[in-house]
């Protein structure tokens, strides 16, 4: 398969909105971009303010990240971050390079925190990131 590199896509101009308060659906750019419009998302009903999953990009298999406005803003919280973090490190661990989608207005906790998980995944915020 020869990859294609200048790959048009004409419907993103609508999708995202010109209006930087509006909020809009990253899942819709995520299928505007994947091969065929196919994506398959972990987690889908847990912590909805961030999207991961699998799709092909030029018929390689890509690991998508990206917040998604239509959720609490896109702002990342514990959940959404300990979710994205499980899916960068899983990606990782099998070499599946990672497209990140980003669009974010802040992060949810109010004062920098270091939050440890149940299953012993460790968050750190500090107080650059706010």
């Amino acid at each position: 398969m020869v990859p294609e590199t200048d790959r048009e896509v004409p419907n993103l101009d609508t999708v995202v909105p010109l209006e930087s308060t509006a909020a809009y659906n990253m899942l819709d750019v995520v299928h505007a971009l994947v091969d065929e419009g196919d994506f398959f998302e972990i987690m889908p009903d847990y912590a909805k303010n961030i999207n991961v999953g699998f799709a092909r990009m030029n018929g390689r298999t890509v690991g998508i990240v990206g917040n998604n406005p239509k959720y609490a803003a896109g702002c990342l919280g514990i959940n959404a971050s300990v979710k994205g973090a499980r899916f960068v490190r899983f990606c990782d661990a099998f070499n599946i390079p990672i497209i990140t989608l980003e669009d974010l207005p802040e992060f949810l906790p109010g004062a920098p925190c270091i939050f440890e998980h149940s299953d012993g995944c460790l968050l750190i915020i500090e107080a650059s990131a706010f």
